[in-house]
């Protein structure tokens, strides 16, 4: 939970976001203009590491870039396996899921065996 803190330090410091703090999840919520804001949600697991990201946005633009950017990190090298849900490379188990709907992005932590990593990869 440190790290991510860490990491939103830069963040907190320009947009000075409400922030929701539980011994398991983070919340913070961002309002850049009267027209947009955002929400970013984490929940960690009981050795506090990350086991969910979410995104939330009102702007279209401003979910789109955050999904691609999400999407292009060539570390998790991301394979779509539906439409709007991508599967991060086996050591990463991670599972990537777009709502064009309500504009919201989630990244979680899977358990997939090795098998049916491959029957996913494959299935498509």
């Amino acid at each position: 939970m440190s790290k991510i803190e860490n990491e939103m330090g830069y963040i907190i410091k320009k947009y000075n976001p409400t922030i929701a703090k539980t011994d398991t999840s983070l919340t913070y919520t961002f309002a850049d203009t009267a027209a947009h804001s955002k929400e970013l949600y984490f929940v960690f697991d009981q050795d506090k590491k990350c086991k969910l990201r979410s995104w939330t946005y009102t702007v279209r633009a401003y979910y789109q870039k955050t999904f691609n950017v999400i999407r292009l990190n060539k570390g998790s090298d991301w394979k779509q396996i539906e439409p709007n849900k991508y599967i991060s490379k086996y050591s990463e188990h991670m599972l990537l899921v777009a709502d064009d709907k309500k504009l919201s992005i989630i990244v979680t932590r899977v358990n997939f065996t090795e098998d049916e990593f491959k029957q996913l990869i494959t299935a498509k």
